[in-house]
């Protein structure tokens, strides 16, 4: 049985050469990566089972660059804060839902919005957070108009969260942002999915696929660096938070973000989980930490002010 993983093993080196040898075949090779990468996820969108003291409200907004968004609020009978939640790539508002319950026992509102080319949302590309900056500006906005006067914070996931770090000054309207399993920078993150997550022969591709992403997508990869754009939030309390088996966001990713903004963040390090599982793994730990981090800079700030 040896036999035949050798051999895969070795067609899957050996491969790309030819192709690269052609001209037409490495670009058209490397065009649909960079498709493969950034493709609409179109995920039907399913009512959620949730406890039946919670109420769920469809939402919908429309980004500066005249993208419309659908989403939801789910809020329990008095809500005393509102808490947005941003999705990871190739997710949806769904995959958010089951921190629902918890947040509304603790008191909050939970929005959730699909992201641009994410479940009923509009758009046709992903770009990993970059654009969908746009998206997190245009929710923050709808909070503050929708919500005025009340606590609000401001939950990102992978994709989500480098949303969030793009935002820069939209953000900077939240009272706390806890930003999970954020990568590094977007080269970094890419080089690191080669041969976990992406197939090894990728690399033979990497610099066209690179190139014709930043045409597709209107922007230069090296810009879309959360490390270089952490800072914009250093007026918000932020809470890092990642796992310890995340080969995307490593914990010393986290620890070098949190270093870029020492006077308003913190950082934690869930045991045993990787780059999708950090609430799921994370159990009593997780809900602590965010907790403490949300009542802290929430409402004992607001006690403190009044």
């Amino acid at each position: 049985m040896a036999a035949p993983s050798r051999y895969a093993n070795w067609f899957h080196e050996i491969w790309p050469v030819p192709t690269i040898a052609t001209g037409v075949g490495y670009v058209a090779v490397a065009y649909t990566i960079s498709h493969w990468l950034t493709h609409r996820t179109a995920i039907p969108i399913t009512l959620p089972s949730l406890p039946h003291d919670l109420k769920l409200e469809s939402l919908e907004t429309t980004t500066d660059d005249k993208v419309r968004l659908h989403g939801w609020c789910i809020e329990p009978l008095n809500p005393r804060a509102t808490i947005v939640l941003h999705h990871g790539m190739r997710e949806c508002r769904l995959h958010m839902v089951d921190r629902v319950p918890w947040l509304a026992q603790l008191g909050f509102r939970c929005v959730i919005f699909d992201h641009r080319a994410h479940g009923e949302s509009e758009g046709h590309l992903t770009s990993f957070g970059w654009h969908e900056r746009n998206d997190a500006l245009a929710i923050a906005r709808f909070v503050v108009q929708r919500w005025p006067g009340q606590p609000r914070a401001a939950l990102g996931r992978s994709m989500g969260a480098a949303a969030l770090c793009y935002a820069g000054e939209a953000a900077r309207s939240y009272d706390a942002i806890v930003l999970e399993n954020l990568y590094l920078d977007l080269a970094m993150a890419f080089d690191s999915r080669i041969g976990c997550g992406y197939p090894g022969w990728v690399r033979y591709f990497r610099h066209a696929v690179v190139w014709i992403t930043e045409k597709r997508l209107g922007m230069r990869i090296r810009d879309a660096a959360p490390i270089a754009r952490i800072a914009d939030l250093a007026s918000t309390p932020v809470l890092l938070l990642t796992g310890s088996e995340d080969l995307h966001a490593t914990p010393e990713d986290a620890e070098r973000l949190a270093a870029q903004i020492p006077n308003s963040s913190q950082f934690a390090v869930i045991a045993g989980a990787g780059h999708d599982d950090v609430f799921s793994r994370g159990g009593e730990t997780y809900q602590r930490l965010v907790m403490d981090f949300l009542e802290r800079n929430l409402f004992n700030a607001m006690s403190h002010a009044a």
